[in-house]
């Protein structure tokens, strides 16, 4: 039977897309009979064996299982469930295999990334401020949180942040504070805040491709990226971001819609549809949303590997998204699969 497209209607007839109809049911199924076709596999080679003990059992089965997950999985595109593994549990250590990052790019090549752009401002504004007083809940002075929001956004759009009554409510400054702390760039000792010598040196010296990882290392692996965006944890999101990066590489590398990008996350992870808490909208429409925000634009565009382009929806705040790579994203990353 051909697969049903998400957007299609629903083949039960009830008249509605797939996606918010029979799909969890169909994939509970799928998974089902894949499970089974397993059993089936086993037991063929299986068949006519014979095995002196358990022991040797065992290690047989153990040998097919581990050729099995070495085998290229059609919902992860090809990578297998061994390498996928590896790319969630150990994704900068144990994945030479299928790519490598190239830190010996040249500086200039890291001045225009957005996420580096933020970074340089906050490290050049606390240098020239140090020590800067923390309130009384432990944030950074209202004053300096206005001065980083005035020169992160400028006069672009409305001025909100001089409404602003806390570093909480300036949108991305708190949350790049703490990314900063976990970088090891900046510290608060004794109720001050200020910069530490590896910070300074980032300010004296320069930003280059070793900073650049550090930074991407930390938000993917001990930043929070649900902090304060509202929806649930979600963290096989933040966890699968390499395979995530592999999406991009196999269908944004010409402007796509960012929904292609969530379906195949979804494919891939349908599990994710389970942890939906909120029934404002169907539990797809939630989590394609979260990933838009979290994977295309938080991480992607926000870290160099995207560009964005945005098409007005009526009834859709921010519209449609389309995104694709960037050169920066094909230079930094060198890919050893398909």
């Amino acid at each position: 039977m051909a697969k049903i497209g998400r957007n299609e209607l629903c083949p039960c007839g009830s008249g509605k897309k797939y996606k918010y109809c029979c799909i969890g049911k169909d994939e509970s199924s799928s998974k089902q009979g894949m499970a089974q076709d397993i059993f089936d596999e086993i037991r063929e080679e299986l068949a006519g064996r014979d095995f002196d003990s358990i022991d040797e059992a065992n290690a047989f089965l153990q040998t097919f299982m581990e050729g099995k997950n070495r085998e290229p999985a059609q919902e992860f595109f090809g990578i297998s469930p061994e390498q996928m593994h590896r790319m969630l549990s150990r994704p900068y250590d144990a994945t030479s295999d299928i790519l490598n990052f190239n830190v010996e790019l040249p500086p200039n090549e890291f001045q225009m990334i957005p996420a580096v752009e933020r970074v340089l401002i906050f490290l050049d504004a606390l240098s020239e401020s140090e020590p800067v007083k923390a309130t009384k809940k432990g944030n950074m002075s209202l004053a300096f949180s206005k001065e980083m929001a005035e020169k992160m956004y400028g006069n672009k759009g409305f001025p909100w942040f001089r409404r602003m009554r806390s570093e909480e409510e300036m949108g991305e400054i708190l949350p790049l504070r703490h990314i900063l702390t976990m970088c090891g760039w900046v510290k608060k000792r004794k109720g001050v805040f200020s910069l530490t010598k590896n910070g300074r040196a980032i300010v004296d010296e320069g930003f280059g491709g070793e900073h650049y990882l550090k930074l991407l290392k930390v938000f993917t692996t001990e930043f929070n990226w649900g902090f304060q965006d509202g929806y649930s944890e979600f963290y096989i999101i933040q966890r699968s971001f390499l395979f995530s990066l592999y999406l991009l590489k196999k269908k944004a590398m010409d402007y796509v819609d960012g929904s292609v990008i969530a379906d195949c996350l979804i494919d891939a992870y349908p599990q994710v549809l389970e942890e939906v808490d909120r029934t404002y909208k169907p539990a797809y429409e939630i989590v394609c949303d979260c990933i838009k925000l979290r994977v295309l634009e938080r991480f992607g565009v926000y870290f160099g590997f995207l560009v964005e382009k945005r098409e007005k929806q009526e009834g859709i705040y921010r519209g449609r998204i389309f995104v694709k790579t960037t050169d920066f994203f094909r230079r930094f990353i060198s890919w050893h699969i398909v």
